[in-house]
């Protein structure tokens, strides 16, 4: 067996064509993570939930649906809380492992990262929640003096976004990622996910390095590949939400403060 490794950063343009094909990777699904499969469905969310980005410094927490509504209130809050500190700067580590065979599809073999928040912990003001289906969804912002937030809900359009293609551009100040997830049964984890494949992406955007693995054998030329990438972040916020029958898709933004190799 012939078996060579390199490894080399990768510049932007590189890297988004190849976080572009990882979205087609095949990952498998635990059996608790069924996938919703009519496509008829329609739904409903806050405005605030599905475009966050008007509203300055929120930060939506989750938490399943009990029975009483100040119990859900108050696992949102925890929950709210802590994304709004790892929100405010966190650093991030990534590691991303694939395979494939020429001609073929590539699959995931795994991937760890690690968030953690650089912040202080600081206070997080109650501006709306409101229940919808098995989920229950708190708004919170440091301002203790703006005003509630309405809980009227509003019909996702059938027409996905362009952003789910076309995420908007860096402009110096800004940076920008799309993340997906499977839409789960329980579907707070898909927003969930969604938001920690988005914040990844984001990192792996600012700076990535691979390293690959070619092994040659009589039979077959197997490539293993390895992306990773360490990155410290402020700011980081959803800008937007779209869902269908299938999938949870969120448009992330943040700050990029640092890249450090690893």
């Amino acid at each position: 067996m012939d078996v060579r490794w390199s490894r080399r950063w990768l510049p932007l343009t590189t890297v988004a064509l190849l976080l572009a094909g990882l979205s087609c990777v095949r990952a498998p699904q635990g059996p608790e993570f069924v996938a919703l499969r009519s496509p008829e469905v329609r739904f409903s969310y806050p405005a605030w939930f599905i475009q966050g980005g008007g509203v300055a410094g929120l930060t939506v927490g989750y938490s399943p649906a009990y029975s009483t509504a100040a119990s859900a209130d108050s696992v949102g809050l925890i929950d709210a809380q802590a994304r709004a500190r790892l929100s405010s700067r966190m650093r991030l580590v990534v590691e991303k492992g694939f395979e494939t065979i020429p001609g073929e599809s590539m699959d995931s073999r795994g991937e760890d990262s690690q968030e953690t928040p650089l912040a202080d912990s600081f206070p997080v003001f109650l501006k709306a929640s409101v229940t919808v289906g098995g989920m229950h969804l708190v708004a919170v912002t440091p301002d203790s003096l703006g005003p509630s937030l309405p809980s009227g809900l509003v019909t996702l359009g059938t027409t996905p976004p362009e952003w789910i293609q076309l995420p908007p551009p860096t402009d110096g100040e800004w940076w920008y990622a799309v993340g997906v997830s499977t839409a789960y049964f329980r579907e707070y984890y898909g927003w969930d996910e969604a938001e920690r494949h988005g914040r990844q992406t984001l990192a792996l955007n600012a700076g990535a390095r691979l390293r690959s693995l070619m092994e040659q054998t009589e039979e077959e030329q197997r490539a293993v590949l390895q992306v990773s990438t360490a990155v410290e972040m402020g700011s980081v916020s959803v800008v937007s939400r779209w869902r269908d029958a299938n999938n949870c898709y969120v448009l992330v933004r943040g700050r990029v403060l640092a890249v450090r190799p690893r």
